[in-house]
């Protein structure tokens, strides 16, 4: 998930916690805290301090459950791993934004929550990072072109082009889209 915060909090509320109360991701001093409930008991990860400040910036979280492990990655990157044994506890209630007794609501945003019925690759983590950056501003001297490459699963062979221009404009902008006509 993507959370942005407004406030900073000592004792944080959590953005995910189950109403069992088997597991609970929190913001706690300028860390993420979580804990999942196990049935050789309970497994702690923390994420260290984020940089950069967590307050006013948005961040990507991921949480990683493997049978000997729980990671926990931020913008990205794995900050931490415990060792774990047991197997999970099953949860029958997701909150979101606030804990159990209706207290510690979360001051802020949350973005894209995914809950996985597989653990990812540290690869699959950092490309779910990846692909949800938005560019905020682009300096371009002449003309943009923007190549728009198909990819996945049995791609299409053929790319785009989008091109806009000039740059700077003042009273027209041109955009050429190359192979409009192949529905790309």
């Amino acid at each position: 998930f993507w959370f942005y915060t407004n406030a900073l909090y000592s004792n944080g509320p959590n953005f995910l916690e189950t109403s069992s109360g088997y597991c609970e991701i929190n913001l706690n001093n300028g860390t993420l805290d979580y804990v999942q409930n196990l049935s050789a008991g309970n497994a702690y990860v923390n994420s260290g301090a984020l940089n950069p400040a967590t307050l006013g910036n948005w961040h990507f979280v991921a949480i990683k459950y493997a049978t000997d492990s729980l990671s926990i990655f931020v913008d990205g990157v794995k900050k931490n791993v415990t060792k774990t044994t047991g197997t999970l506890t099953p949860i029958s209630s997701l909150l979101l934004g606030k804990r159990p007794n209706n207290t510690g609501y979360f001051n802020g945003k949350l973005d894209d929550i995914k809950v996985y019925g597989c653990g990812l690759s540290a690869a699959d983590i950092s490309s779910l990072f990846n692909e949800s950056i938005c560019k905020q501003s682009i300096s371009v001297t002449d003309t943009l072109i923007i190549n728009m490459n198909i990819t996945g699963y049995n791609p299409i062979s053929y790319s785009n082009a989008i091109k806009i221009y000039p740059n700077p404009a003042n009273d027209q902008l041109n955009v050429s889209i190359a192979n409009a006509n192949n529905n790309g």
